[in-house]
């Protein structure tokens, strides 16, 4: 039993380093060298699920892995999207960048996690079953959502399709990076990150 663990381990491990190598140009991988915690299997997940030509903007991308505000998920709803994409993003993406403490999305879902658990109608239903895991599933809920959004406008970018929809959103936070092509900081994601940083 243990022979065969090691053996699913080692193609797994080639899979992975054949994906990367097939890839290896995409500017996924260089948002991923500036995102804590997104990984190998990360990337590899948001290239396998998400498709740019569908994915017009950042609502129909959150759409189909179930994080907008109508997929509530409620006990006998029938939503269109993704079951396995949704599990990995919380189950891989998600749990890595705030497990690793990614300088970015963790101190956001921080802040996430105290403004949920402060806001008016959170603080009347505190006595309710599960109610510090209904606030985590949200603050999680909002860092999938940043993810996501930040994902797919690479994706296009890499593909060189249009991007505007995302710079024309209400609430557009710009791509995190260095000294490279993704370097594009707008003044709402500087204001989003010093809110961040003053309150976490």
């Amino acid at each position: 039993m243990k022979q065969q663990e090691e053996s699913m381990k080692l193609v797994e491990k080639n899979i992975v380093k054949n994906v990367k190598e097939l890839t290896k140009e995409h500017l996924l991988w260089i948002l991923a060298a500036n995102v804590k915690g997104l990984g190998d299997v990360g990337v590899m997940t948001l290239l396998g699920y998400i498709d740019t030509e569908k994915v017009t903007s950042a609502g129909k991308a959150k759409a189909y892995f179930s994080i907008t505000p109508e997929h509530g998920n409620l006990k006998g709803q029938n939503h269109k999207y993704n079951h396995k994409a949704k599990g990995r993003l919380y189950g891989i993406i998600v749990k890595g960048v705030i497990m690793a403490k990614d300088p970015l999305y963790y101190r956001y879902y921080l802040r996430m996690k105290k403004y949920y658990a402060t806001r008016k109608d959170w603080v009347e239903r505190k006595d309710e079953p599960a109610w510090k895991s209904k606030i985590d599933h949200l603050a999680k809920r909002k860092v999938a959502a940043l993810i996501i959004s930040h994902a797919t406008e690479v994706m296009r970018q890499n593909e060189g399709l249009d991007i505007s929809a995302w710079k024309s959103h209400h609430d557009y936070n710009g791509i995190p990076g260095k000294t490279n092509v993704l370097t594009r900081i707008y003044p709402t994601h500087i204001f989003l990150l010093s809110l961040i940083l003053r309150q976490a």
